[in-house]
């Protein structure tokens, strides 16, 4: 019996050794596993990061670009409205030379006849 008992303590033994080894082995494949997890996260967040850092790059140049055309659709307005503004002073002041020579015109229709009509009238009455 006792020779048996100890084939039975060795092969516990060696059972007992293989269940170590293999929670060893099996703790050692949940670490590797968890590194590479934490690479692929830190990796991803890294990659976050670059994208939120482009991002905002890219968010601060359409800015000043937006802002520039901006200002250069207004400056191309405010030269246009000038130029219609001196186009409407002209158009302005024909008009008003225009209306002056009609006002001339109509005056000088109803302007009395010169003094030397009315004279020879006054002469034949005499």
């Amino acid at each position: 019996m006792l020779p048996e008992a100890v084939h039975r303590a060795d092969a516990l033994l060696a059972d007992r050794e293989e269940v170590v080894l293999e929670g060893r082995r099996e703790a050692n494949r949940i670490i590797d596993r968890a590194r590479s997890e934490a690479d692929r996260l830190t990796s991803e967040h890294e990659v976050y990061l670059a994208a939120v850092a482009e991002a905002q790059a890219l968010r601060s140049q359409s800015a000043l670009e937006s802002e520039r055309q901006r200002r250069e659709t207004d400056d191309y307005i405010d030269a246009k409205l000038a130029t219609f503004e001196i186009t409407l002073q002209k158009s302005l002041q024909i008009v008003d030379r225009a209306r002056d020579r009609l006002r001339g015109q109509i005056y000088q229709d109803l302007a009395p006849e010169p003094l030397t009509y009315v004279d020879e009238l006054y002469d034949e009455g005499r």
